[in-house]
């Protein structure tokens, strides 16, 4: 099966592809981690932030383990590691370390998104609640019938110009690199604004009808439900260990 989980849980998740066999694909709101406690594409940038934030000893921070496809979804604020000057390649550490293990990932960083943005609110957003819903689901639901159910026509909805109906230009940050590893398709690509080519310019947004989106976005809700859970199961094992 396939997990996925947002803020620590999204940590917990990075974490338990490592420990539970059963794990077979994991996609991370906000975002993929390369370290226990968060790392520097972390929204906490990791080290002392992450640790306070975890509410465990920075000393029980380790290295985890890339053993299964995972997706990273970003907020395009900058980390507490990167004030300054941000660095575009920031919010691909986790994704960059999953490459050299080659296992396949897919980092995507998105436009005017802070930490919340895997929330369902009301606001007065550039893009509107149910299309950044819709967006979400999209690239969550591909990423899964891909590396899940082996449908490679998920290849498209994950490489399209214009997920979800959005062109990618309103979807992704301009200020740090979404990109894709999928070695089983020859993809190598470091930032998908720039250097690749779009599978498909499809841009239907429903790939089944507005009832398909509706059913992931409960499935969302109820997977991030499980993330939480998850996140209480990695702190117990962290403690005992």
């Amino acid at each position: 099966f396939g997990v996925a989980g947002h803020s620590l849980s999204a940590r917990a998740v990075s974490y338990l592809q490592g420990e539970e066999p059963r794990i077979k694909s994991i996609v991370d709101w906000d975002n993929l981690s390369s370290q226990l406690y968060g790392d520097q594409g972390s929204p906490s940038g990791g080290g002392a932030a992450g640790s306070t934030i975890s509410g465990q000893p920075a000393a029980q921070n380790r290295a985890i383990t890339p053993l299964v496809p995972a997706m990273g979804q970003a907020s395009d604020y900058r980390p507490t590691s990167d004030l300054s000057s941000p660095d575009p390649e920031v919010k691909k550490t986790a994704y960059s370390y999953w490459r050299a293990a080659q296992q396949p990932s897919m980092q995507l960083v998105f436009k005017n998104a802070d930490h919340l943005y895997w929330v369902q609110r009301s606001s007065d957003e550039p893009l509107g609640t149910s299309q950044r819903l819709q967006l979400l689901a999209w690239y969550t639901r591909a990423w899964f019938d891909l590396q899940l159910s082996r449908d490679s026509r998920a290849l498209k909805r994950l490489m399209a110009n214009y997920p979800a109906g959005i062109p990618m230009q309103y979807s992704l940050s301009g200020t740090y690199h979404s990109a894709a590893y999928l070695p089983q398709f020859n993809i190598d690509c470091g930032d998908l604004m720039n250097q690749c080519d779009a599978l498909t310019d499809d841009n239907d947004a429903s790939r089944g009808g507005s009832g398909a989106i509706d059913f992931w976005a409960a499935a969302l809700l109820l997977i991030s439900v499980l993330g939480l859970r998850l996140t209480a199961s990695a702190r117990a094992k962290t403690t005992a260990i």
